[in-house]
């Protein structure tokens, strides 16, 4: 994916940014045309993700939750542990950045979801932490 990434986003525009917590969400989509094929319906869109942790606790994502809409109402769920095959731990004033992607059969479409995420420093209180994605513009 990093290719992807490369080739397809402007580091400087993101298209969802929202911050819960201390924890910092920013979301820059694009359509990726050369994995598209409009003729069957698929279009394929990458997302960059980048979750900075500002507070001063220790954090590690440990589940997502995305329901991913076409523009005709067509629903998918994906709910599951982490990101990319990663819980990462983010450290106070660090970041954690992953690309993945999102095929629908509409040339637009939306996201929304959540992070769930739980405080591990030594001194927390193993809290969980709710960050609402609250929607994201595919198009």
């Amino acid at each position: 994916m990093d290719k992807v990434r490369e080739e397809y986003f402007d580091p400087l525009h993101f298209i969802y940014s929202d911050s819960t917590e201390g924890i910092d969400v920013r979301v820059n989509v694009q359509f990726v045309p050369k994995q598209s094929d409009p003729r069957i319906n698929y279009y394929f869109f990458a997302y960059t993700v980048t979750i900075e942790n500002t507070s001063n606790r220790i954090v590690q994502l440990v589940n997502r939750h995305w329901i991913i809409r076409d523009g005709q109402g067509h629903q998918e769920i994906v709910y599951g542990e982490g990101v990319i095959g990663q819980r990462p731990v983010i450290v106070p004033n660090h970041q954690f950045v992953y690309t993945s992607f999102c095929p629908i059969r509409t040339q637009t479409g939306s996201m929304r979801g959540h992070y769930e995420m739980k405080d591990i420093s030594s001194s927390g209180s193993g809290d969980q932490i709710l960050f609402k994605v609250k929607i994201i513009i595919l198009k």
